[in-house]
């Protein structure tokens, strides 16, 4: 693994394109409870919603770049809690530049952004327990299993367990 260095930006009009290669990937898919692609016009509103403040709408969607601003992958930030200082945060690495260390330096600035930024206490992810590099990415990052959901996604070999990773920002020192 290549330790990346990757930034986080928001989301682009001229994004589009490629939002809807990756969304309508039907393996990706898998890795939630999506099962059907996006239209361009969904895509477009969506675009156009993300504008709206972090806390209002209590998620965000940034695109990971590298430094020729090159488009990487994605990060999504949702059901943040301003009260119980929580989120959970979803990612996605292009399938052409997997395995290269970009999941792990992108959840680093994400915690970054959420120890600096949104003062958020914790970050929650949830995967599927057979997905081993995401697994892998978010304990490189210093997430930590927490639990585990039996039987929780019906896929068509059956059905799948889902873990749940946490980390925790570190305590202050005084």
């Amino acid at each position: 693994m290549v330790d990346f260095d990757v930034r986080l930006r928001a989301l682009e009009p001229s994004d589009l394109d490629q939002l809807l290669q990756w969304e309508n990937n039907p393996e990706h898919w898998k890795a939630g409870p999506r099962y059907a692609p996006f239209s361009k016009a969904m895509m477009q509103a969506y675009l156009d919603a993300a504008k709206r403040d972090f806390w209002e709408v209590g998620q965000l969607r940034w695109m990971i770049e590298d430094a020729a601003y090159s488009p990487l992958g994605l990060v999504d930030i949702y059901d943040a809690s301003p009260l119980h200082q929580h989120a959970s945060v979803g990612l996605l690495v292009d399938p052409a530049l997997r395995g290269r260390g970009i999941a792990p330096a992108a959840l680093k600035a994400v915690q970054a952004w959420a120890t600096e930024h949104a003062l958020l206490r914790t970050l929650k992810a949830e995967m599927l327990t057979i997905n081993h590099a995401a697994r892998s990415a978010f304990t490189s990052a210093n997430f930590k299993e927490v639990g585990t959901m039996q039987q929780w996604y019906h896929m068509s070999d059956g059905w799948q367990d889902m873990v749940i990773m946490q980390w925790q920002r570190p305590k202050r020192q005084s």
